[in-house]
């Protein structure tokens, strides 16, 4: 009896991961993955190599949309599933039916775009292969630089899981030397390799992403046939126009750190030690140099940092489906800033947290402006309300003064402006964080939730948890794993406005903010018009999350064009771009 028991235990957990696992294949149609090979021919044209794995659960076919082609030409289209090659209709009709579609592909003209499309044939999960060739794809500006200027990926998709895409050209080795990339659009990382330049999604993109490439080589690198009108310096002015990207740093005209850049030093005004920065300073390694070698664990253990089991749940997989923490201050996140830095969560998310509860305080407010002086677009911005500052914290105080100082004279701040700041403000950036910290710590001190730490000089932190601390450390992990899956997990709760905006905030320090939002949106539509949040918003305030990383942490790299982190605003006047795809 007992085993027969085990028997049905099995195969309902066995049931239950199915479905978890295929819901989105019964959910809805999108895309779980596409890597791209576009491999440079020596005509200068192209062949790409689109591998996409998706799901279907309605229309009949998918495409993909190519525009602003210049004088470029699509060629050689073709299209196979599982090594089956398609048939090509000449007269393909996209309004045919599903079975009609089933196994053949063509061309479809929309205006000025061309749409590249096949037939799905049935319902459920599919591995396509398509490819095809682009003439005249690699340009060549006025003053003769070889460059690929290329939107990969179009806004409007949406559910795409991840996207890479990689530009190569066989017997060429890629390098710093003949090379720079520039990725626009979506939050992910560029690379420069030997074997090519690529872009990476770094995670799931929505409809608001595209992914576009602006790759530059030195002359004569690539062959071009294709002349542009525009120098290589207007060129990155143009694709730069909007983005978070240095301008100066990528025309080769202003290094990256500025000359009284502290590298962390104790800072006795705000309390605290930057220890991440400083213990690495050379003088410092050629002190412990002989200890790397006597206790090679302990020192990789310090190098690695980021989680400490300290503060770490023995259960990481639990659930806790309240907020952990009730604090006597309104950025009631710098309370435990000092469990979740231990914890792993990255600090950056302090600024999102912030950005989150001035939109709740009414201190800044979303506006949307038309940017650009050539390639017109509507852009994210946050006006600032000065009179919200007498009511904040000290360290809250700080950081919107810095964002007050960054928005100039207008109070009103884009991505650029606050890149800019960040980069040159280093200083200050890392005062802040030794604020909240040093905040944290007196905060938690004062509830009687810290403990002396006795390990020894090694250990990077004085203080660790004590026993009602860890619970509040296991209470944190636990809330983030519920609001992480918040739509599974919360289907019988009250749909309290109120309650989600305070847990938006709390995603914001979990850097989970738009996968939280997303989810509300899933459970109540009507819920981005109760509340003060939106998607473009909630993306915007990551992609500043991020500026403000790339200053305290600072790098000349993705701006130079040397690879790195990529910009979410810019790209504007790349070739290639059309309206959307997919599955339709």
């Amino acid at each position: 009896m007992k085993k027969i028991k085990k028997l049905v235990f099995f195969f309902a957990l066995f049931f239950s991961i199915s479905l978890v696992t295929n819901q989105k294949v019964l959910a809805d149609s999108g895309i779980y993955s596409i890597d791209v090979k576009a491999d440079i021919q020596d005509d200068g044209s192209v062949i790409i190599t689109d591998e996409r794995k998706i799901w279907a659960n309605s229309g009949t076919e998918h495409f993909i949309s190519l525009g602003n082609l210049k004088d470029m030409e699509v060629v050689d289209f073709k299209v196979e599933e599982e090594g089956v090659d398609f048939t090509f209709d000449e007269n393909y009709d996209i309004n045919a039916s599903l079975e009609a579609k089933r196994g053949r592909y063509g061309y479809n003209y929309n205006g000025d775009e061309i749409e590249l499309c096949f037939g799905i044939g049935s319902y459920g999960e599919h591995n396509f292969k398509i490819t095809y060739k682009i003439s005249n794809f690699v340009m060549k500006t006025s003053d003769g630089y070889p460059f690929v200027y290329w939107t990969f990926y179009n806004r409007d998709i949406g559910n795409t899981d991840h996207v890479n895409v990689i530009l190569t050209k066989d017997g060429k080795t890629f390098n710093t030397e003949n090379s720079r990339i520039w990725g626009f659009g979506f939050n992910g990382e560029s690379k420069i390799e030997e074997n090519g330049l690529s872009l990476d999604s770094g995670g799931k993109l929505n409809k608001n992403n595209q992914m576009v490439m602006l790759a530059i080589f030195e002359k004569d690198f690539l062959p071009a046939n294709n002349n542009y009108e525009l120098s290589k310096e207007e060129l990155i002015n143009t694709a730069l126009e909007g983005s978070s990207y240095n301008l100066d740093n990528a025309l080769g005209k202003e290094d990256s750190y500025p000359e009284d850049y502290d590298h962390g030093e104790f800072d006795a005004d705000y309390g605290g030690y930057n220890y991440r920065n400083s213990f690495f300073d050379f003088s410092n390694i050629l002190f412990f140099f002989p200890f790397f070698i006597i206790f090679p664990a302990i020192i990789a253990k310090i190098i690695k940092g980021g989680k400490k089991k300290e503060f770490m749940p023995e259960d990481k997989s639990k659930h806790y489906p309240e907020i952990p923490y009730y604090s006597d201050f309104d950025d009631f996140f710098v309370d435990t800033a000092f469990f979740t830095d231990n914890q792993g969560f990255m600090r950056k998310n302090w600024v999102s947290a912030y950005f989150l509860k001035w939109i709740q305080d009414g201190a800044i407010y979303q506006e949307t402006r038309e940017k650009g002086l050539i390639f017109k677009k509507d852009a994210v911005v946050f006006r600032l309300n000065l009179d919200k500052k007498e009511n904040m914290s000290e360290a809250e105080r700080m950081l919107f003064n810095m964002v007050a100082a960054a928005s100039g004279s207008d109070l009103v701040l884009d991505e650029n402006e606050f890149k800019n700041y960040s980069v040159n403000h280093q200083n200050k950036l890392i005062s802040f964080e030794n604020k909240v910290l040093f905040e944290s710590k007196r905060r938690l001190g004062e509830k009687a939730l810290l403990a002396k730490s006795d390990k020894g000089f090694f250990n990077s932190n004085k203080f660790i948890p004590n026993e009602e601390g860890k619970k509040i450390c296991d209470n944190i992990w636990g809330f983030r794993n519920y609001l992480n899956k918040y739509s599974l997990l919360s289907e019988r709760e009250s749909r309290d406005v109120h309650i989600w905006d305070k847990y938006l905030i709390w995603a914001g320090v979990f850097g989970i903010a738009d996968k939280v939002y997303e989810q509300f949106k899933e459970l109540m539509p009507e819920y981005g018009e109760l509340t003060s949040y939106n998607l473009p918003t909630i993306m915007m305030i990551n992609n500043f999350s991020r500026v403000y990383e790339s200053g305290v942490r600072p790098s000349s790299s993705s701006s130079s064009g040397f690879g790195g982190s990529t910009s979410f605003g810019g790209g504007g006047g790349s070739f290639g771009g059309g309206s959307g795809g997919g599955t339709r």
